[in-house]
């Protein structure tokens, strides 16, 4: 069941999220790479997350400051779902692959869109049409930053997002519990 959530806005800072262990596989590099292609200084992206190799969080490091970005990358580390889901505007998975996404599903429950890669095994699955999120091909994450600042920027269509999400999703975790 999801629990009650109050988004926490300044309303000039617009939050990414990618939420999950920091590894390879959930491949926050390509997140770090597509916030250096968001120009706007007041888009940041909040890693959230326990490292699991300390070699890989050093890379990660090493890109934030190639790129410049230590003003607009925060590893905010393991988190409440309250704590998360309050504090994300878009939430966003470049993940090589997932068993199951849970971040999709915690994300439109609570009315944030979500961008993935089309990974194989439950991306599709959980996108219906670029109307609860989209999906941008496995590595592009120059398309990545496009279509996360279209739905930053354009109010309507996230408002459109969030509205398919609170009137399709509740009924889709009514299902769930019905055959769980």
């Amino acid at each position: 069941r999801p629990i009650n959530i109050n988004k926490k806005s300044d309303g000039i800072t617009k939050r990414i999220s990618i939420i999950g262990s920091i590894q390879k596989r959930k491949n926050q590099l390509d997140a770090i790479r597509m916030l250096h292609l968001i120009k706007d200084r007041n888009v940041i992206l909040q890693i959230f997350g326990k490292p699991l190799k300390q070699d890989y969080m050093d890379m990660l490091k090493n890109y934030i400051d190639l790129y410049g970005l230590r003003d607009r990358v925060v590893f905010q580390g393991v988190a409440s779902e309250k704590y998360i889901y309050e504090n994300t505007d878009i939430a966003i998975m470049p993940s090589e692959h997932e068993g199951f996404g849970y971040i999709f599903l915690e994300s439109t429950l609570y009315g944030i869109p979500i961008v993935a890669y089309d990974f194989k095994y439950g991306a599709k699955e959980f996108t219906c049409d670029n109307k609860n999120g989209c999906l941008v091909d496995m590595g592009n994450y120059p398309r990545m930053a496009k279509v996360v600042s279209d739905i930053l920027y354009d109010k309507q269509k996230y408002q459109d997002i969030v509205e398919f999400n609170k009137k399709n999703f509740p009924k889709a975790i009514e299902v769930f519990e019905i055959h769980t």
